[in-house]
């Protein structure tokens, strides 16, 4: 709720009777006039006066209401456009410089540009920060959701995308709880930013399955888990969105400043950034990119933490990496050819898949 403060006495409207939130009269009226007329109008100069008993937003700090009031919703596209370009940027680079040096420049991209957000001077400064954390937070998706499926056979990768997406689902639901436990804006934007400091941190040397099997009855695996694990993981993966969505409001409702709660969602984005570097890379984007020796070193690293390690040091380059070229010898193939966002429009299918995910989005 706002309205026009000052001295001067608010305008009215005909219907309703409660005072024009975005006029005033020019001066006090000093005569009488007739029924259905009113004095000379004018915008309100001086601001505007806000409820403050919910805390402040960024409505209340660059005062988006009136002819200013489209501008709100405007930082929420601005984060969607971020998404779109770095969906498209970041997914290329990650097939050309690999899966955790994306994931790991992400965490800190978006815990840095959270943050910054927190401490945003002006409106325009705070569009640009946001654009940055809607293309860091697409890098950090794409990452995580290839990392997880190249991990996996092929027949359980749609499954394990779904589940990744319940992420989002729990987050949506957390969302406005936090945002009435914070008020603040500021509060707010740190709250849901300094996370993923901590993701970056994590992202280093976070580890699936300490179950996962590398080597099974003389054949090469590239999976970290077991066949019995993967639906509890997937489904388990997908709560945490959830669970996410669940606490920002009440997360807002206790930082009712918009600064302390971005703050405070933006952070541990800084440990996240740390951990990511021990998060080991794809296994099947190293084969596909020609670095194989490193490959064998990392799956055999996973043999040793299966407890396992016998079995890993068995392998040998020339056996595993042929081995393990055979088993992806399909995707091998397929990674000869060229793909561009054109290609979404192809066939028909991919036609009616993308555009159905760009109404829903």
């Amino acid at each position: 709720m706002y309205f026009c403060p000052g001295e001067v006495m608010p305008v009215t409207t005909h219907k309703s009777g409660k005072p024009e939130p975005c006029l005033r009269f020019v001066s006090p009226p000093n005569a009488s006039l007739p029924n259905d007329t009113r004095g000379a109008t004018e915008p309100c100069l001086d601001g505007w006066a806000y409820n403050s008993s919910t805390g402040d937003s960024i409505v209340t700090e660059w005062d988006l209401v009136c002819d200013s009031n489209k501008l709100k919703e405007m930082a929420q596209s601005v984060f969607m456009a971020g998404t779109l370009v770095g969906g498209i940027v970041l997914g290329g680079l990650s097939d050309r410089f690999g899966r955790k040096p994306i994931l790991s420049g992400s965490y800190l991209l978006l815990a840095a540009s959270g943050s910054g957000a927190a401490f945003s001077p002006s409106f325009a400064i705070y569009m640009v920060l946001r654009f940055l954390c809607g293309f860091s937070m697409a890098g950090v998706t794409l990452s995580t959701v290839i990392l997880n499926v190249e991990w996996m056979s092929t027949q359980l990768r749609a499954v394990m995308t779904v589940g990744i997406g319940y992420f989002y689902t729990a987050g949506q639901f957390i969302l406005p709880g936090l945002a009435y436990a914070i008020p603040q804006w500021r509060w707010l934007q740190l709250t849901v930013s300094v996370p993923f400091f901590a993701f970056f941190l994590l992202s280093w040397y976070v580890i699936l399955s300490p179950e996962a099997l590398p080597v099974q009855a003389g054949q090469l695996h590239v999976e970290w888990m077991s066949t019995q694990l993967r639906a509890v993981m997937t489904v388990g993966i997908g709560y945490f969105y959830t669970a996410g969505q669940f606490i920002l409001p009440g997360l807002a409702y206790a930082i009712p400043q918009w600064r302390w709660l971005q703050l405070t969602v933006s952070v541990p984005f800084f440990a996240f950034f740390l951990l990511s570097w021990w998060v080991p890379e794809s296994i099947r984007w190293m084969v596909l990119s020609g670095k194989s020796p490193k490959a064998l070193r990392i799956l055999q690293w996973v043999a040793a933490f299966n407890g396992r390690k016998e079995a890993g040091e068995k392998l040998s380059l020339e056996a595993g990496a042929g081995e393990l070229k055979l088993d992806l010898q399909k995707e091998i193939s397929l990674a000869k050819a060229h793909y561009s966002v054109a290609d979404l429009f192809r066939t028909p299918v991919l036609r009616r898949v993308t555009f159905c995910l760009s109404l829903a989005w």
